[in-house]
Parts: structure tokens; sequence; C-alpha cells
């Protein structure tokens, strides 16, 4: 292979060989990346119609940008020019879908979801209320925490922790006073 700049291998040409690129020239551009800029094209799901438009579109932003000979990778700016024109499509075809939008006029659309701000009402309540428990005493904390949320009765808290059931009962009654007070502060 030469040293020549402008001997730059370039890719498979249609004959499966590696060809250098003489100038900037289309037929140098065709011969080498024609094929496999439609078979790139239509990997990425375009018809063999389009995928033919896009590789002379590709061809033709390339020439219009003086050509792939003095570059030392024309292989990978033929691609990324080519992904960039994939890029541009999928663009327009966003913006034209807009278009395609059906209107709603005197649809009945309420949404049984709560609004922003009562979610967000709403989880600064649930956040004051788990900071209340967090605030509790230790053993008050632990009945409320395996009465509410581990389901269990009081007998079972009482045998678990070494109480009384009385003893379960009165600092149950100690958390669920603690956060009443949180709730009549909000």
């Amino acid at each position: 292979m030469s040293k020549d700049p402008k001997s730059i291998p370039s890719g498979p040409h249609h004959d499966g060989q590696t060809s250098p690129l003489p100038d900037n020239g289309m037929d140098a551009l065709d011969g080498d990346f024609r094929k496999p800029l439609e078979r790139y094209f239509r990997r990425q799901g375009l018809s063999a119609a389009d995928s033919q438009d896009y590789t002379q579109e590709t061809m033709t932003r390339i020439l219009g940008k003086g050509g792939v000979a003095s570059l030392a990778n024309p292989q990978g700016y033929v691609f990324s020019v080519a992904s960039n024109l994939l890029r541009d499509r999928a663009r327009r075809r966003r913006t034209r879908a807009a278009d395609a939008h059906v209107t709603v006029d005197g649809w009945d659309l309420v949404s049984d979801q709560p609004s922003a701000h009562r979610q967000l009402v709403a989880h600064q309540e649930l956040k004051r209320v788990r900071d209340a428990i967090l605030a509790l005493p230790d053993k008050p904390r632990r009945v409320f925490v395996l009465h509410r949320f581990e389901g269990l009765t009081y007998p079972e808290i009482a045998e678990l922790m070494g109480l009384s059931r009385s003893s379960v009962e009165k600092y149950m009654m100690t958390a669920l006073g603690r956060l009443k007070d949180v709730r009549k502060q909000s």
C-alpha cells in the first residue's frame, strides 16, 4: 500500500478489494461506498428506494464539503454523515407527527389522579408523619411499626418484645397521640 495521501484506503470496493480514493470525485465515492451505504441504510429499516436516496444524499453532502480524499479515515466520515442523515430524518418525522394530532375539544378528560398540588401536599404530609414516627421513643416506635406496618397483634408484639399486653397498649396510645398532634399542626 502506498504512503501517498491520495492513496488512502477507503473500505470495500464493489469487487471486495480495498481501493485508493483518487481526488474527491463522485466516481470514487460511488465505487467505494455506494453498496456499503445502501446496506447500512437497509439495516436501519429504510426501504430499498429510500436507501438509494439516502446514499445519494450522503454522497452529495460529502462532495459539497470537498470530498474525502484528504481524510485520514474516509469510511468513518462517510458513515458519520450517513448517521447524521438518519438523525435528521427522525427529527423531521417527529415534527411532522405533530400535525397528526387529533383535537380533543368536547371530550371529558378529567383524570382520576390527584393534581400535582395535591400530590405535593400528600408527599409533605407523609414526610411529617415519617419524621414523627422516627422521633418517637424506641418502644412506642417499635410497637407502632410492628402493629401498623408488620400487622402483628398486641399479644404477638407483647411476646416478641417481652412486654405485658397493657404495656403494648400504652406504647401504642403514646405513639398515636404524638402522631395525632403532628396531624393537627398541618
